[in-house]
């Protein structure tokens, strides 16, 4: 299949004027560390959508609805959403297990 130069100019335009997928991610982490390491769901998605305020850009076509960017924001590497429905910054947690908790229990 031959491309023409006018259709790789198109292409590479389009795929200019979408948000990547890692500036989704930033944007997210960003918010969530101004809010305190949790926030719910509005400023989050908030934050997505000013990333495509500029008319030039937009969002990709899988993230056109708020509940299209709610599960979006569960693929953010170190975002997980807690039960009261709070999406949290884990990335700075380590898990404890159950051993070292009683060993700390004891201690006290």
């Amino acid at each position: 299949m031959k491309i023409t130069r006018k259709q790789l100019r198109l292409l590479i335009t389009e795929q200019i004027a979408t948000v990547t997928s890692a500036a989704i991610d930033q944007a997210v982490l960003q918010k969530l560390d101004a809010e305190g390491g949790a926030a719910g769901a509005d400023p989050l998605v908030q934050a997505v959508k000013d990333l495509a305020a500029d008319e030039d850009i937009e969002l990709p076509e899988e993230l056109q609805s708020d509940a299209d960017i709610e599960e979006r924001l569960l693929d953010v590497p170190g975002v997980a959403k807690h039960e009261d429905g709070d999406y949290v910054n884990t990335a700075g947690l380590s898990e404890i297990s159950s051993k070292t908790l009683k060993s700390i229990i004891e201690k006290l």
